[in-house]
Order: structure tokens, then C-alpha cells, then sequence
């Protein structure tokens, strides 16, 4: 079996670039040859059939079609086949290339790292990077949530350019995603769009949020501990204000001075959970906007990470 091209380097492609080729196949024994199992590296890279047969003395045209990765970066593509002539039984074609990003956005997702009480200084800021060797414009910026804003700023006229993004309010908890569009002058990539990503942390943060007893707990057994951790500057105070559930007693650890504490809960002889019981362990913080803490207690089955420890621990 000849084939007209075994190895193919693409070059540089822009990202979802569609590329199509012809590879000639010619059979040039007396006999016909069967190809079968036409197999690829990746679903981007796209043979017209899997079966097909190869007359006796004759070629045959194989169409091939390979969709560029939206990832910028080199890539390896394989396609292999099946043949019945004894002499070569398997046969491989390599494609090879670059997906390359005439301007893009580094990084295209920014991390704002800020809490309901530190928002207000904090700026992540992408590049926006023209590869290409003509200057381009960018314009057209727009912010498409109401508590994120931007500013574009010039580095390099027409190759390089900062986007500075900020929440303009504070947020409440969870995850939030600030995403900015722009327009471009270059005719491969005429439209960005760049997110800024906040993890909506509070302030005082409990990880987990549950202390986690097995459903029938023995006399000393510690539950797995709830670490109360302050995600500001602010200094944090914490203190157990309220009796423990009867039954047990309360370990309230400083891991770290003002920034990080461990609670756990230890069980005494002869507790009993009850259904549809409401137990938790209340602390108090010097947070102005977390005054209480309230970290309930759950009851599992086996499996729970629940461990026991000596009395005198």
C-alpha cells in the first residue's frame, strides 16, 4: 500500500479551525485490498468511512476533515487502518499542528479573591495579547453583570492591553461570575470575552458547617471537627457561650491566633440522640457581622468520620 502522505503538519491553526485534505491510497499488487477499521486518535478528526476497498492496481481517495482544539497549544492527531495485504496489515497517518490564538486574553477566567467586608481595592487583571503582526483596536467593552466594572488600559498600542476588572458593591455569599465583552479590529478573533470569578467566601467561614457524630455514638468518641476560620484581616476572637448538648463537651482549639480555630465535639457516657432532635453547639465571635455561630450536630450511620479517643483527650 502507498500513501500519498503519511505525515501532515498543519501548521498554525486559529482555534475550531475546520481543515480539509485528500490522501491518495494506491494499491499496487495484482490483488484487491480490503481496508477496514478505520480508527482515529480524537472525535476531531474525521475519516468518510471506516470500511472501503482498494482495487487491484487502483487508488482510492481518502477525504479527511480535522477540527482544531478551541485550546491553544501544539497537538498529535493519529488516524490508523486496517489493511488485508500480509505486508503492511496496519497502517498509520499522523497530523500535527499548533492551535494558535491571534489575540486572546491571559487568563480568560481571573480569580478576584475578596470577602463581604475586604471587596473594594481588590482588581484581577487579564492581558489582552495580539499576536499578530499588524496592530489591532479593542473597543467595545462591556460589563454584562451589574455589581462587576473594568477598565482597559493601554500597554503596547495596537498589541497589548490590561483589563482591570473589580466588584463595584459587596456580594452576597456563593460564587459569582463577572463576565466583560470586547471588539476587536482583527478580522481572526473579532469578539473576547474575559470572566472575573469570585468564591463568595463570608467573612467567618465553618468547614463543614456540621459536627458529625455515628448514630449510636459510645462514651468518648470525637466527632469530626468544624474548623472556624476568618477570611479577612480581621482579627477573630471565638468563644463557646452556650452549655454543650447534654452529654458531651465541647473542644474548641486555636490553630492559629485570631485567624483559625478547631471544634470538635466529645460524647460522654449514656447520650442518646433522639429523632428529630435540633442539637447544636453556639459560639460566640467578635465579628460585628457574625456575632453567633451556630454549628448544629448530625447523627450518621457507619462511615462517618467519627473516630474515638481517650477521655483525657
Amino acid at each position: 500500500m502507498v500513501v500519498g502522505e503519511r505525515t501532515r503538519d498543519v501548521g498554525r491553526v486559529v482555534p475550531l479551525a475546520r481543515l480539509h485534505w485528500v490522501v491518495t491510497l494506491t494499491n499496487g499488487t495484482a490483488q484487491p485490498v480490503e481496508i477496514r477499521n478505520v480508527r482515529t486518535s480524537c472525535s476531531c478528526l474525521i475519516p468518510p468511512w471506516r470500511t472501503q476497498v482498494v482495487a487491484a492496481g487502483g487508488q482510492l481517495a481518502m477525504p479527511l476533515e480535522l477540527i482544531a482544539s478551541g485550546v491553544s497549544g501544539p497537538f498529535v492527531e493519529q488516524l490508523e487502518f486496517d489493511a488485508s495485504h500480509p505486508e503492511e496489515a496496519k497502517v498509520r497517518l499522523e497530523i500535527r499542528g499548533e492551535v494558535y490564538q491571534p489575540v486572546e486574553a491571559l487568563p480568560a477566567f481571573a480569580m478576584l479573591h475578596i470577602t463581604p467586608d475586604a471587596w473594594k481595592d481588590e482588581v484581577a487583571v487579564a492581558r489582552i495579547v495580539n499576536h499578530e503582526s499588524t496592530p489591532i483596536e479593542v473597543s467595545g467593552l462591556k460589563s454584562l453583570h451589574p455589581s462587576f466594572a473594568a477598565r482597559l488600559v493601554t500597554v503596547r498600542p495596537g498589541f497589548e492591553y490590561a483589563l482591570e476588572m473589580q466588584v463595584t458593591k459587596a456580594l452576597p455569599n456563593g460564587n459569582h461570575y463577572g463576565r466583560f465583552e470586547l471588539a476587536t479590529s482583527s478580522t481572526n478573533v473579532p469578539r473576547l470575552e474575559v470572566t472575573a470569578f469570585v468564591a463568595g467566601l463570608p467573612a467567618v467561614a465553618l468547614g463543614p458547617r456540621v459536627l458529625r457524630l455515628p448514630a449510636n455514638p459510645g462514651a468518648n468518641t470525637t466527632s469530626a471537627p468544624v474548623h472556624i476560620r476568618s477570611t479577612t484581616p480581621h482579627v477573630l476572637e471565638v468563644r463557646h457561650i452556650s452549655p454543650p448538648p447534654t452529654g458531651t463537651r465541647v473542644l474548641l482549639e486555636t490553630v492559629e491566633k485570631g485567624r483559625l480555630y478547631r471544634l470538635s465535639l466529645v460524647t460522654e457516657a449514656g447520650l442518646r440522640p433522639t429523632e428529630g432532635s435540633d442539637l447544636a453547639v453556639v459560639l460566640e465571635s467578635n465579628h460585628p457581622s457574625h456575632r453567633t455561630l451556630r454549628v448544629p450536630i448530625s447523627f450518621a450511620d457507619a462511615g462517618t468520620n467519627a473516630t474515638p479517643v481517650n477521655a483525657g483527650r
